[in-house]
């Protein structure tokens, strides 16, 4: 599917979303499993539809975290 976002608007939504890293993290396990069930609640055949994929990573110098975020932008 073709992107519906503009590049500055996939941007400003990425740097929403790193804002948030902190407190997306820590995140239960059960939580990100919630969380990744949404793609199957949306109807895949909207065209009006756009999901965009974000990776956070943190880097705490002994270690990394990093969460995987897909939210979706409707037309």
């Amino acid at each position: 599917m073709e992107s519906q976002l503009s590049d500055q608007r996939v941007s400003d939504h990425a740097a929403n979303l790193s804002q948030l890293c902190g407190q997306l993290l820590p995140m239960r396990q059960s939580e990100m499993w919630l969380t990744a069930q949404l793609p199957s609640l949306i109807e895949p055949d909207r065209s009006d539809i756009t999901p965009v994929t974000v990776q956070l990573r943190r880097d705490l110098g002994h270690q990394t975290q990093s969460v995987e975020l897909t939210f979706y932008t409707f037309s």
